[in-house]
């Protein structure tokens, strides 16, 4: 801190995302000011925010540093990232990986004099999605005159094959609930069955959203779906009058979903060319899963309403609906890239350095100077002249720069057919 008269001064910056700061003095020695044990508190507002996905937070860009630093040590975020992170620092050609994590840190990049900039680059996975490869709705302009036998909207399914008893048994539109079917007792059954243009391959879904109303007890009545593989059933879901549970299944059980008026959706998933799983979510409830095999190509589609009215007068409240045909497969995932970037200045020297050692070698139709030691990040040179002076005759041999590294360097004279010269080694500032 910086005393000013009576007062005390210290310059903070906060870091990112903080919203307070949290203080105690010491005099330098035994004396505390604690706030009585509470600490101070400083609201702060205007802060940056918490930097997220790939960012170099320290150092900040366009920090400079002295000519004595050779070095530099970077860190950041990588949220979300994946795998390696990849550097490169364009000044000297360097570069290099860590892994993708948060926070990460890449110590000792090498500098050279003046800008060097460093880019970190990375990536992350994106999710895999999911391909529609047929659906339809009630809502589609095909049934903008009612839904009747052979009616065919949306895509990737055949034609709806219905059946119905005049006065008995019918199919309907509903705006919000969509398909609709109802029937009366003594055997009375709607029919609705429509094929896939392809059967289902391994991995796909079908999916359907079904709402049933009250059941009737007496006949008793029942409701529900079913996937098949030519005329044979492949697997069930339904509900019977009287009874307390959906059933479900290939060879179909009792499974522990109560009775609900408020819908369920379905999906029923091709594991294997003979296995299947299916969930079953009601409205607000857990989803279920259920296992079993598959014998056939899963190829179309059933729904029913049997014998599930009466003429009491309550018939609308025994409806049956069903919404949202569905065939989905996975889709592939990808990933994309990200990047950020910084420039850190590494001043020049102010003077030349000394070269400590160098050795003079002649063979093979070149000169070889070899500086031992060299300075990082100092560019060396051979430089020539007819005559020792003046010093305005001394030239640069083009093409003998060398970018010293600490270690030893070699600067070559290729041309000796050339005049007479005098030759030293110099620096390029």
């Amino acid at each position: 801190m910086t005393k000013s008269g009576a007062n005390w001064t210290y310059v903070y910056t906060p870091l990112a995302g903080s919203t307070n700061i949290d203080v105690v003095f010491n005099d330098g020695g035994g004396i505390w000011d604690n706030n009585g044990g509470a600490d101070w508190h400083f609201d702060i507002q205007n802060c940056d925010p918490v930097p997220t996905g790939l960012v170099i937070t320290n150092p900040a860009t366009g920090a400079h540093v002295p000519y004595e630093t050779t070095t530099v040590n970077i860190s950041g975020v990588a949220d979300d990232m994946s795998g390696q992170l990849a550097w490169t620092n364009v000044a000297t050609g360097a570069f290099g990986s860590t892994v993708a994590v948060t926070p990460w840190a890449i110590p000792g990049i090498a500098l050279a004099v003046g800008g060097n900039e460093i880019i970190v680059k990375g990536s992350n996975v994106v999710v895999s999605g999911t391909a529609t490869n047929a659906s339809d709705d009630a809502s589609d302009a095909a049934y903008s005159g009612g839904w009747n036998n052979g009616n065919n909207g949306g895509t990737g399914f055949g034609a709806w094959v219905l059946q119905a008893e005049n006065g008995n048994s019918g199919h309907f539109i509903d705006a919000q609930k969509g398909w609709g079917m109802w029937s009366h007792e003594t055997n009375h059954l709607a029919d609705a069955s429509r094929p896939f243009s392809t059967g289902l391959s391994s991995g796909q879904t079908f999916s359907v959203h079904i709402q049933n109303g009250w059941l009737w007890q007496d006949a008793p009545g029942s409701i529900g779906i079913e996937l098949k593989s030519g005329s044979n059933q492949v697997w069930q879901f339904y509900f019977i009058g009287g009874e307390q549970h959906y059933k479900q299944g290939a060879t179909p059980t009792a499974t522990d979903i109560n009775w609900t008026d408020q819908g369920l959706d379905i999906a029923f998933t091709l594991s294997s060319p003979t296995t299947y799983s299916v969930n079953v979510t009601p409205v607000g409830g857990s989803t279920r899963t259920y296992t079993g095999a598959v014998s056939g190509v899963v190829d179309s589609f059933r729904a029913w309403s049997y014998q599930n009215g009466t003429t009491d007068g309550n018939n609308s409240n025994r409806d049956f609906f069903f919404k949202g045909l569905k065939i989905t497969s996975p889709a592939a995932g990808g990933w994309t890239n990200h990047s950020d970037s910084i420039i850190v200045i590494r001043d020049a020297q102010s003077e030349p350095p000394e070269i400590n050692a160098a050795l003079l070698q002649i063979g093979a139709g070149n000169l070889q100077l070899s500086i031992n030691g060299s300075a990082p990040g100092v560019t060396y040179a051979i430089w020539s002249s007819p005559m020792l002076m003046p010093t305005a005759n001394w030239q640069k041999v083009a093409g003998s720069e060398r970018i010293g590294d600490g270690a030893t360097i070699n600067l070559t004279l290729t041309n000796l057919n050339l005049s007479t010269n005098f030759y030293r080694i110099g620096f390029v500032q």
